[in-house]
């Protein structure tokens, strides 16, 4: 019985994974194609600045997870 409990839980739990990852990436695909080029036309920033920022997010958001999301 244990058994079943332990593959419904695997299966939440890849599922959880997923919706995140489909998530991560709707926004990526906003950032990349809508906010980044807006950022350059308007701020005039160097393209080093931006990548390096993104970067830091990114290892933010890396840090921030907890049991339920395998880090």
């Amino acid at each position: 019985m244990f058994d079943f409990y332990d593959a419904l839980f695997l299966l939440v739990e890849t599922r959880a994974l997923i919706t995140r990852a489909l998530i991560s990436f709707v926004v990526f695909l906003v950032v990349y194609k809508f906010l980044l080029p807006l950022m350059f036309r308007l701020w005039r920033l160097d393209t080093v600045l931006a990548i390096s920022i993104l970067f830091l997010l990114l290892m933010l958001s890396l840090k921030v997870g907890g049991p339920s999301t395998g880090w």
